[in-house]
């Protein structure tokens, strides 16, 4: 955890999933419920509007991700999204988020739907939905 406030100073790390390395970055303090932002299709980090990431940063920890073989990240491209989605859920798990709400763009919000074990049905409370909108558990 990082503990920055701003995705852009935000070091950018990695993360062994499946043989493959993921870059993410963990911008926010540890406090509240944690967020991960899944982006569309072949986004990499710095196509998230910093305003939103800082903005919800700056009251609770976010992570942003390049998927499987974009960006600086590892290994061969998905061929669906449910992959896609069981990436997202191992990378949550790996960097201890818990509980984690979703912020996605449009591709990204199908990745929270799956019914592949992804949020959608171990975490049923954290709704997925878009960007611009805060996102956080119903109830807290």
């Amino acid at each position: 955890m990082s503990g920055l406030t701003t995705h852009q100073d935000a070091p950018t790390r990695t993360v062994d999933i499946g043989g493959a390395k993921f870059a993410h970055r963990e911008p926010g303090p540890d406090t509240g419920t944690p967020v991960i932002f899944l982006n569309h299709l072949a986004a990499v980090l710095d196509n998230w509007d910093p305003r939103v990431v800082d903005g919800i940063a700056a009251r609770q920890r976010v992570t942003t991700f390049d998927n499987r073989g974009v960006g600086a990240s590892q290994g061969r491209t998905p061929r669906s999204v449910t992959a896609m989605a069981r990436d997202a859920f191992a990378l949550s798990g790996r960097c201890g988020l818990g509980d984690a709400a979703v912020g996605a763009r449009p591709t990204g919000a199908g990745r929270g739907r799956r019914p592949t074990g992804t949020w959608s049905g171990r975490h049923p409370a954290s709704p997925v939905t878009g960007a611009r909108r805060y996102v956080r558990k119903s109830g807290a």
